[in-house]
């Protein structure tokens, strides 16, 4: 028979219990922890998005502002860094950090062991401007891209003064090979900076994503022409980063829809096949993720008539990160409703550096303020 100080000794713990068990389900589902793969472990379900903040010297160098700047959202899940070049004809904006010489390296580490002791993964974004550059940033050089092209948007962005885009060259096959081998190396530097891993940034128009649209790619080799031939440069890259530093450490970026905020891409009906293929291969390489790149996959999407996961989902189960005008709430209900595994933010990491502290705290999160992108902080 049960005393009654037992008994009420029981009800006491039983409802500090039940209210705590209580406090835990209600917890934001972006909180929860994540295993990324048998190698890595995320603390948490949120990305801080990569974010072109041009912040670099003028030699493509990290800075001390970065080392702020990425350190105090280290308690992300994980960092997905700026666009960082592969190699120094690679850029297409200023200021832009690169990756592919020592003194980098050795800039990268310091921010790098920040963002560690803070717990979150780091991985860095490996990336070639392609057609969306401009012969100042290459010493004279044409810019080269998958074909002939010129981008739609005239202007430069990041630029003073009316600097215009012009037309790209068409890459040859040993240019095709140097440039793999270029982002090759640039994932070997990552590792040896202290990144998790790396991330190719095969979206928004940019060198790998113009081999994976038609209106872009142009060819009639072994790179154009088919679904298969236009995913082959990009598999290529990924395959051989992946035989030097596994496939655990390798993700995608991808935006299957051109970006209405990137307006260097007609659609075309055809690049339906192009991406289904693609993330097929993807899938059967079994690498960390696909990080998709939309400004608003909350909606139905151009020729695809449903958003951008939705379609994604249907032919790549491995981890997803969402990525695209999403609040604190959509974020959650989508990953509860298993749409994406991830959800990286933006803007919202701009005006709110300590994010993951407001949502654990139950905090008001920032609006994103245009302003706050005057400074690094």
């Amino acid at each position: 028979m049960i005393k009654k100080k037992h008994f009420l000794l029981f009800i006491l713990i039983f409802g500090a219990a039940a209210q705590l068990g209580t406090t835990l389900l209600a917890e934001s589902p972006l909180l929860q922890t994540y295993q990324l793969n048998p190698t890595l472990s995320m603390q948490n379900r949120i990305v801080m998005a990569p974010m072109t903040r041009c912040s670099s010297t003028q030699d493509h160098v990290p800075t001390e502002a970065m080392v702020g700047y990425y350190s105090s959202r280290g308690d992300a899940g994980m960092i997905i860094s700026e666009a960082t070049m592969v190699d120094k004809d690679a850029t297409g904006y200023p200021c832009t950090p690169g990756v592919y010489n020592s003194v980098q390296i050795e800039a990268w580490k310091k921010i790098v062991d920040q963002v560690h002791q803070k717990g979150g993964l780091f991985f860095v974004q490996l990336w070639h401007a392609g057609m969306m550059s401009h012969p100042i940033y290459r010493e004279g050089k044409t810019p080269i891209a998958s074909s002939k092209i010129i981008p739609l948007n005239k202007k430069i962005p990041r630029t003073e003064g009316s600097l215009e885009y012009g037309y790209a060259k068409e890459m040859d096959l040993d240019e095709i090979q140097q440039v793999k081998e270029t982002f090759i190396q640039a994932a070997l530097n990552a590792r040896k900076a202290g990144f998790n891993g790396v991330e190719l940034h095969a979206a928004n128009g940019y060198l790998i994503d113009e081999f994976l649209h038609y209106n872009t790619n142009h060819r009639t080799d072994r790179y154009g022409g088919s679904p298969e031939k236009m995913v082959s440069f990009l598999l290529e890259i990924v395959d051989g980063i992946v035989e030097k530093i596994s496939k655990d450490r390798v993700g995608v970026r991808l935006s299957p829809i051109p970006l209405p905020s990137m307006n260097n891409l007609v659609e075309d009906s055809r690049d339906e096949a192009v991406f289904s293929l693609l993330l097929r291969e993807l899938e059967k390489r079994k690498i960390a993720y696909v990080h998709l790149s939309s400004d608003n996959d909350v909606k139905d999407c151009g020729f695809l008539n449903r958003p951008v996961t939705t379609f994604i989902r249907e032919h790549y189960k491995g981890t997803l990160i969402g990525c695209g005008s999403y609040t604190i709430e959509t974020a959650e209900e989508a990953i509860n409703k298993g749409q994406f595994d991830l959800i990286a933010f933006g803007r919202l990491f701009i005006s709110n550096p300590f994010l993951i502290q407001s949502i654990r705290n139950g905090e008001t999160v920032n609006n994103f303020n245009p302003a706050d992108l005057q400074s690094l902080k």
